[in-house]
């Protein structure tokens, strides 16, 4: 589990809230920990507070946790989300990893949470992770296509029925075709 760990908790319970920080605590010491309880005091959190995480109880009497969900989603997309509930409703749980959330925790077995929490932050580094790669591959892409449509000759790719994938600008000019009546045609 990371040190210096940000939890922002969703949970109307004092004494919930406290035993998911004492089970936390036996594994990370080192966190920052802030309860909030309504829709506006969450949305706060979420803007100033910055949370590395989100532990969220399921139903509480003036907010629940899949509306925190959804708030979070449109927010905060990229902080990990774990539903920590007494809920032991399947149908619940599958609902909650449907709309987004990374785990579902159930207070009966609450010593679970350290390890959710610890694999919910390792899934958000690896989304991450892909995000830069895709990010990165679809730069060097664009890169490289400009490159070739740069070239002062002609350049064409074919796939393996010998049809054209792609062609240059050069290619286009000099065959006197449009990309749209090139791809797809047999040389």
């Amino acid at each position: 589990m990371a040190e210096n760990l940000t939890i922002l908790f969703v949970e109307d319970l004092i004494t919930d809230y406290e035993l998911a920080l004492y089970e936390i605590k036996k594994v990370n010491p080192e966190i920052n920990s802030k309860r909030v309880d309504t829709r506006e005091k969450f949305i706060d959190a979420l803007r100033n507070f910055k949370p590395d995480i989100i532990i969220s109880d399921y139903i509480m009497p003036n907010f629940n946790g899949m509306t925190a969900l959804d708030i979070k989603k449109e927010i905060s997309p990229d902080i990990p989300f774990i539903m920590l509930t007494g809920s032991s409703n399947e149908e619940t749980a599958v609902q909650c990893m449907k709309a987004g959330a990374d785990d579902y925790v159930i207070k009966e077995h609450i010593k679970r949470l350290p390890h959710s929490i610890t694999s919910a932050l390792a899934n958000s580094r690896v989304r991450k992770e892909i995000i830069q790669t895709q990010q990165e591959l679809a730069r060097r892409e664009l890169l490289l296509r400009n490159a070739v449509n740069n070239l002062p000759s002609h350049f064409t790719i074919y796939d393996n029925q010998g049809r054209i994938e792609y062609i240059n600008n050069y290619g286009l000019v000099m065959s006197n075709l449009t990309a749209k009546d090139a791809v797809g045609r047999r040389e």
